[in-house]
């Protein structure tokens, strides 16, 4: 029996869903019957148009658009909702903006659809903890099929069994890295580089989930309850630049915004080290698409492999969704855990503004950035790496200088000694964890930042 399939929104993916639809639906005995648009007035140099005409016209469009894409006529609605109503649809693909999702999760759910497929982001940060609950609700029921389209997590199945250098194949070079890196970015969306969105949460938001899912351990075993304590440092936002940086125990991620698609293409990859360095990044050439696998900047694989989103809906669409409840769950904790370092590195900084303002813009965010790590350490009760320790503590020596007159002289003196000495490397570890101590017991305490300390 066929199943009747619909689309909820009408964006960029929503036609990208439907293309896969229409080539890979009947061999999966679904077929794509309906999609909704959006009712809200249409703005123009002329006037408004309102709701009702508005979304005629804008089904009237979408089908147009379509007919381009897929080998039949869909019926177009203005409200989901009336679709889900009339249609009765078996599977309903979720395209929305980000903040509708659960919303309409939740319909879907409640009018006996047994197959939700959603786009990410599952749901914003302020909506986590409703969307756990979500998901266990639906996994408790046992009779819906879900899946959330991270679609870079079908990388590993397209490229299976090949071996890329040296020897090795996809798995086993993510399994064995020691470390990794990520550079990731996405192009903006019309009018968003002037809304109010256009920060560094959303910018996590839109963008770690998919780049969450190419780390499979990137907290390692740690259970979920203490993750938001590992994560060792989300940078300022950098308005120029639209980026955020997020630093781990064994790596970090670059998130941006770029103007165009071709900015945003040629800034995406990831990297793992094994002794060696393992560059991956996929491309679309006339219609299809590449994994690239560079090796210690030399050795270079090129792999045609299935569109990653196809796969994952064929996926889906077969009851083995490559992203399930599980891993959903998971991608929501790592999501969570990464904003709220992001809005503890945020609260830090505004302490440290409202007391060391008076030194200029500039040298006190040098300082801030040399000694972030250090509070944030001590902030969740984690023990600083020596390295890590050398490596922004002594982020600028004259800053240091600058920091001891803002210390009780007591222990001055000996901050600036120590701090010179780790600056010439000439320090044991012991003595690092002097000077850490130092300076938990008194810059932290001058800044007032005992109160930021987490649960």
């Amino acid at each position: 029996m066929t199943r009747k399939a619909v689309i909820i929104g009408f964006g960029t993916m929503a036609k990208n869903h439907a293309r896969v639809l229409n080539a890979t639906g009947k061999e999966h005995d679904a077929e794509l019957v309906a999609f909704s648009r959006t009712d809200k007035p249409i703005v123009t140099d002329f006037g408004v148009i309102p709701s009702k005409e508005a979304a005629e016209l804008k089904i009237s469009q979408a089908n147009d658009q379509l007919r381009k894409l897929i080998d039949h006529e869909l019926r177009g609605y203005s409200d989901y909702r009336e679709m889900i109503d009339k249609e009765r649809p078996d599977i309903a693909f979720i395209c929305s903006p980000d903040e509708f999702h659960l919303e309409n999760i939740k319909y879907c759910i409640e009018n006996k659809v047994t197959g939700i497929y959603c786009e990410k982001p599952l749901a914003l940060p302020s909506q986590v903890r409703e969307a756990r609950k979500l998901l266990l609700r639906i996994a408790r029921k046992n009779d819906i099929n879900f899946g959330l389209n991270l679609q870079l997590s079908a990388i590993p199945l397209a490229v299976k069994d090949k071996k890329l250098f040296p020897g090795k194949n996809y798995e086993e070079i993510v399994q064995s890295a020691q470390s990794f890196e990520v550079a990731w970015s996405s192009a903006l969306k019309e009018k968003e580089d002037d809304m109010h969105m256009m920060d560094s949460i959303y910018t996590i938001t839109d963008l770690g989930p998919h780049v969450f899912s190419l780390i499979p351990n990137i907290f390692s075993s740690i259970p979920h309850k203490k993750r938001k304590r590992k994560t060792v440092l989300v940078d300022d936002y950098k308005k120029d630049k639209k980026e955020v940086t997020i630093k781990f125990q064994n790596g970090q991620i670059t998130l941006s915004r770029k103007t165009t698609k071709d900015e945003a293409n040629k800034n995406r990859k990831w990297n793992f080290y094994d002794g060696g360095d393992h560059e991956f990044n996929y491309e679309w050439r006339d219609g299809n698409c590449f994994l690239v696998h560079t090796y210690n900047s030399a050795d270079i694989d090129t792999i045609q492999i299935e569109d990653p989103l196809s796969l994952s809906i064929k996926s889906f669409l077969k009851r083995k969704p490559i992203v399930g409840i599980s891993r959903a769950l998971d991608n929501l904790y790592n999501l969570e855990a990464v904003v709220e370092a992001h809005e503890l590195y945020n609260a830090a900084k505004r302490a440290f503004k409202a007391k060391l303002g008076i030194l200029g813009k500039e040298n006190y965010e040098l300082m801030f950035r040399a000694y972030w790590p250090c509070l944030n350490a001590v902030i969740k009760e984690e023990v600083l790496e020596d390295k890590e320790f050398k490596e922004y503590a002594t982020y600028h020596p004259e800053i240091l200088k600058e920091v001891v007159r803002y210390v009780p002289r007591s222990s001055g003196e000996e901050i600036k000694d120590l701090a010179s000495k780790i600056y010439d490397d000439k320090i044991s570890k012991d003595k690092i964890k002097g000077l850490h101590d130092l300076i938990k017991s008194n810059i932290f305490d001058y800044l007032g930042l005992k109160k930021l300390k987490t649960a």
